[in-house]
């Protein structure tokens, strides 16, 4: 299972550079293009840098300050890659929540840039959130049943 869950890992890590490789693309256009690149940009790094955290938390073994605020004790039971794929997943819908209620209330107030803003993190989010789960999502489901 860990061969499995390393090779998931470069490969979520190889998307996520795809896509960082395709946001510098971006920045070639106005100014506003390039705001919204760099948002979407600083989008992919924070969930790449939470992503390895919590990997080396739940999957390795690690001792850190993020994963210990992350691990829920009713997963204490539950294998490593269930308990990787169940926090990793709980951090990108916490953020897609928090930015989808950023763009309605910018929305309200007629803040048009913001509102864009809040749309390109949403986008990116919604990005990472897919490929995890085409790299993670069949891995968590098989070691729950057994299926390693």
């Amino acid at each position: 299972m860990r061969n499995r869950l390393d090779e998931a890992r470069r490969s979520f890590e190889s998307d996520l550079d795809s896509m960082r490789s395709a946001t510098a693309i971006e920045t070639r256009k106005d100014e506003d293009q390039v705001v919204l690149a760099r948002v979407g940009s600083n989008v992919l790094d924070i969930a790449g840098t939470v992503f390895t955290k919590m990997y080396r938390t739940f999957v390795e073994g690690e001792d850190s300050a993020i994963g210990r605020r992350l691990a829920k004790p009713l997963d204490s039971a539950l294998p490593p890659a269930k308990r990787f794929h169940r926090a990793y997943c709980d951090f990108v819908n916490e953020m897609l929540v928090r930015w989808n209620e950023k763009a309605e209330k910018d929305e309200r107030f007629g803040r048009h840039r913001e509102r864009r803003i809040a749309l390109v993190q949403i986008g990116r989010m919604e990005a990472v959130q897919d490929r995890f789960e085409h790299h993670f999502g069949k891995l968590a489901r098989d070691e729950e049943i057994g299926d390693v």
